[in-house]
């Protein structure tokens, strides 16, 4: 998954990014190029969310989903974490 995730960034541009310990994932984010550009009209409202430890990794998921001018919410960033402490959110 990370591999496909890197080649995704790579051709179609965006941002990805990946921390490791060894061999073992610590968290990784991920944007699209399309939702960059949404972030950088919509950026008005934003709602960021993470649901703790409710996937088979046992890590937080974080969502962040944006208010559009039509009133429509689209995720624009996507990252599974290894903690909700302030420096893992940085």
């Amino acid at each position: 998954m990370i591999k496909m995730l890197e080649d995704d960034c790579k051709e179609r541009g965006g941002f990805y990014k990946a921390n490791y310990s060894g061999n073992k994932l610590l968290n990784f984010n991920k944007m699209s190029k399309r939702t960059k550009h949404l972030v950088e009209y919509f950026c008005d409202v934003l709602i960021i969310d993470t649901s703790h430890k409710t996937n088979r990794f046992n890590c937080p998921l974080l969502d962040i989903a944006l208010v559009n001018n039509l009133g429509k919410t689209s995720t624009c960033f996507i990252g599974l974490l290894e903690n909700q402490k302030y420096q893992t959110f940085i």
